[in-house]
């Protein structure tokens, strides 16, 4: 009888052992920004942005404000993972502010209606979007340095030639 009791013992105290080697699950981050679009051109645009993946989410996209010629506009608040978040806009008459670099990335958009598509981002340019919508490569913005996890900052995106 006390050898099994020893050896229960032994098994518990290397069993609860282990567990302080079990890494801690990553505490969910909570950093928005809450984005201001100005548009320094002579014509009105329509913005949208977005938000990056997640473990949780496949990329939050958002549009269309219009912002007049000269004027600035809130478009509202996203999550940014303290990394950034992304933009993209276009005018009437064709010219867009679109992602040119390897930290840009493809969403869906509806390119005639206000839309609101949690699972918008896509990994390549030819992967298909829902009925309705099309695929769009938005600018990736990189979050200013010095805001921490669960800090919200404001920020301002200027949209010009």
């Amino acid at each position: 009888m006390r050898l099994t009791n020893r050896v229960f013992s032994v098994c518990l105290a290397l069993a609860l052992a282990s567990f302080a080697f079990v890494p801690a699950p990553a505490q969910a981050q909570d950093q928005h920004v809450l984005l201001t679009a100005c548009n320094d051109t002579t014509f009105a645009i329509w913005v949208a942005a977005a938000e990056p993946i997640d473990l949780d989410s496949d990329g939050l996209a958002k549009g269309w404000w219009k912002v007049e010629a000269g004027a600035c506009r809130y478009v509202g608040s996203y999550w940014t993972d303290a990394e950034g978040f992304y933009v993209y806009a276009n005018a009437a008459d064709g010219t867009n502010w679109s992602g040119s670099t390897k930290d840009d990335d493809y969403y869906c958009v509806d390119p005639n209606n206000a839309f609101s598509l949690d699972d918008a981002w896509r990994k390549n340019s030819y992967d298909s979007c829902p009925s309705g919508y099309t695929l769009k490569f938005f600018r990736f913005v990189h979050s200013p340095s010095g805001y921490g996890d669960n800090e919200n900052f404001n920020y301002t995106y200027r949209f010009h030639m």
